[in-house]
């Protein structure tokens, strides 16, 4: 079973996706600040994490520097699921996605529950097919 790190400062949010890909044979924790979800990081080891970037306290540009500084968590894919659309982010967006090896930018407002699945799914098997 996979397993899904949820990183969402919306509790109630956090929950529905939480239940959701628990649901879709996921096994899913979540998270809602920087500081709780490096730690679940290193105590989970996530196949994937899903990541807002608005978080309470550091950013979630912050959390991914430093999840990429430890080489043995390199291999977790990074699926950004944000209420920031990604022009928001531009020009920053294709550096952000090259540093930090970002698989998908999924606009939270626009993005319904079995997008998110399909993009989850072809996230992991790009992990184990590449």
């Amino acid at each position: 079973m996979k397993r899904i790190l949820i990183v969402e400062p919306d509790k109630i949010l956090g929950n529905v996706f939480l239940n959701y890909l628990s649901d879709n044979e996921f096994e899913a924790i979540c998270s809602h600040d920087a500081n709780d979800a490096i730690i679940k990081v290193d105590q989970f080891k996530p196949d994937l994490i899903l990541l807002e970037l608005r978080l309470i306290g550091n950013s979630g540009v912050e959390l991914l520097r430093e999840i990429r500084s430890y080489t043995d968590l390199n291999n977790i894919k990074i699926i950004i699921l944000s209420m920031i659309k990604v022009n928001e982010l531009s020009p920053n967006w294709e550096r952000i996605k090259d540093d930090f090896d970002i698989s998908t930018f999924l606009y939270k407002p626009e993005t319904k529950l079995v997008d998110l699945l399909n993009n989850i799914n072809r996230t992991l098997l790009e992990n184990v097919t590449s």
